[in-house]
């Protein structure tokens, strides 16, 4: 009998199965998908991993730009299509174009 050198993994059995369970083993060290991260995940973790990787890219809600999700919040500060109220007559625009309502469309200024 032999078992399964992954850690965590408590499969034993016969040196004709090992192969078999090797390949498939869910605690697997795989690499994350996501170029720059590079951590080693139990491959049954890996979905999970890679739902909260901080390298993922993730469309801005806003712009739609693939932004890596560690940069989201740096992004969101800068991205034009935030929505932004204007202060003079509260009509919610992307940031790109507050200015030139300010000083051409808003009613109240």
């Amino acid at each position: 009998p032999v078992a399964c050198p992954n850690e965590g993994c408590q499969w034993n059995g016969y040196y004709s199965n090992y192969e078999g369970h090797y390949i498939k083993c869910d605690y697997q060290p795989t690499q994350c998908v996501y170029s720059g991260c590079g951590e080693m995940v139990a491959k049954g973790m890996l979905k999970r991993h890679a739902e909260q990787c901080q390298f993922r890219p993730q469309p801005c809600e806003w712009c739609q730009e693939n932004i890596l999700l560690r940069n989201m919040k740096a992004h969101s500060g800068v991205c034009p299509q935030v929505p932004v109220t204007c202060g003079a007559c509260g009509v919610k625009m992307a940031k790109s174009v507050i200015e030139l309502h300010k000083s051409e469309e808003c009613p109240n200024t």
